[in-house]
């Protein structure tokens, strides 16, 4: 009872925290092959459930979910019995729902594109559904939207009805859009190999979109190549305004690759950001940047017991990037005495990286078994970053396969004996796929990498 209950209740804490932050119902999927669930497979319940939401409205969904929570707690349930359930709960006759999301395979495949007919004062929005229907994946019926974006950020919202593999819709506006947004909230599950956005709608997209999902997307695109100053000063302008805990690019990268000069007083302001992974890419960039004493030194004061772990590992590359001879006795000492791995493990490979003596002792005592956890993750973290030699890798890796900790220790062995191709692990690695499956994609990646 306390599980169910705990569900219902998470249920509407997610719902209500993906409304606050506006974050995506589905994305766009595309399968990884060699793993045991691809980008496809493994979110596909959760969205799903999210989706129906959408379709029925918070109330009568948790209606739903409460009946069959109820009727079926502590006891064995199949899909069919959720059906009913919810039909009988909401009075909407969810069979073709289920038999169209859920029993039958696939999922939509959206090619899509828009004009704008001036002489009718139209858009005209072209969708077609390509996914291949061969082995029983349907041409789907899905109520659905698209968003007409004018320059000023106003998004009218219009309803379509997708039920063909091929179908045009018009929409009336009294003026041309400067952007249309397909399935604006991505409330259904479907993969969109292509979005059809020009080079001028993508200032567009990446401001005013809903979605975080194709802000980032079109910020990404828009800033491909070599973008005009014009460009960048139009992205500097959208991450400014995109502030708070939960800002929409929450990893602006691609602004940061540009390394330019010109942003330094841009990336420092972004060091004070809300969000720690803006702080984490803002440190990122200032190291990508011309040394600078005063940078270096405003770097170097973000390694505090204050700092979200992942700028104080940030920090702790940049300074060593800058200026590692000043900062040498900064990053040893959090090499050896931080009580988080990440930081610890960034410190360490940076001592590894400068050829510090006694670093590679350092590494190797914090990977046997009688160490803490932190010390030990850190080490295999620094490991899998660390470019030399040593006769103690391939003992330690063998162990690493034979532990039962799948995530902390196994997969990280797996992919360091493929990176470093060590030939004298292949039997081990053969011997552990045998011993767990779930293991069979990434053991063959590595048996590959190290066969050549």
């Amino acid at each position: 009872r306390v599980l169910f209950r705990s569900i219902e209740q998470n249920s509407q804490e997610y719902f209500a925290e993906s409304k606050r932050y506006k974050r995506p119902v589905a994305t766009n999927f595309y399968q990884n092959p060699g793993t045991m669930f691809d980008a496809h497979t493994y979110p596909k319940g959760g969205v799903l459930l999210t989706s129906l939401q959408k379709t029925l409205g918070d109330k009568a969904f948790l209606a739903g979910l409460h009946r069959y929570l109820t009727l079926h707690h502590n006891s064995p349930v199949e899909t069919n019995m959720l059906c009913v359930d919810m039909t009988e709960a909401t009075g909407f006759n969810l069979h073709p729902w289920f038999d169209q999301w859920i029993l039958k395979p696939g999922h939509p495949v959206i090619d899509w594109s828009w004009t704008w007919d001036n002489d009718k004062k139209q858009v005209v929005l072209h969708v077609k559904q390509t996914q291949d229907t061969k082995a029983g994946t349907p041409v789907y019926d899905i109520p659905a939207q698209a968003a007409l974006i004018g320059s000023d950020g106003h998004l009218d919202r219009r309803p379509i009805h997708l039920n063909a593999a091929d179908q045009e819709f018009r929409l009336a506006a009294d003026a041309k859009p400067a952007t249309i947004a397909f399935d604006p909230d991505h409330e259904f599950l479907r993969e969109i190999p292509k979005n059809p956005w020009t080079v001028d709608e993508l200032p567009f997209i990446a401001k005013y979109d809903p979605n975080c999902v194709d802000r980032k997307a079109a910020f990404d695109a828009m800033l491909s190549g070599k973008p005009s100053d014009a460009v960048v000063q139009i992205a500097v302008d959208i991450l400014k305004q995109d502030k708070g805990f939960e800002p929409a690019i929450v990893i602006p990268s691609a602004l940061a690759a540009l390394k330019r000069d010109d942003l330094r007083s841009f990336w420092e302001a972004q060091l004070t950001h809300e969000n720690f992974t803006r702080r984490n890419v803002a440190a990122s960039a200032l190291a990508g940047l011309p040394a600078n004493l005063q940078e270096t030194a405003r770097l170097r004061s973000l390694i505090n017991d204050k700092e979200a772990y992942a700028v104080v590992a940030t920090a702790i590359r940049a300074i060593a990037t800058l200026d590692f001879a000043a900062s040498e006795s900064l990053i040893e000492h959090q090499a050896k005495t931080s009580e988080n791995s990440q930081v610890r493990g960034a410190a360490l490979s940076v001592l590894l990286d400068n050829d510090v003596p006694g670093a590679k002792d350092l590494l190797f005592a914090g990977l046997d078994e009688s160490k803490p956890d932190v010390e030990q993750h850190a080490s295999l973290a620094a490991l899998s970053n660390f470019k030399g030699d040593d006769p103690r890798i391939i003992p330690f890796l063998r162990r690493a396969l034979q532990s039962d900790d799948a995530f902390e220790f196994m997969f990280p062995a797996i992919e360091i004996a493929g990176k470093r191709k060590i030939k004298e692990l292949v039997p081990d690695l053969e011997a552990l796929k045998k011993r767990h499956r779930f293991t069979a994609g990434q053991v063959d990646q590595a048996i590959k990498a190290i066969q050549g």
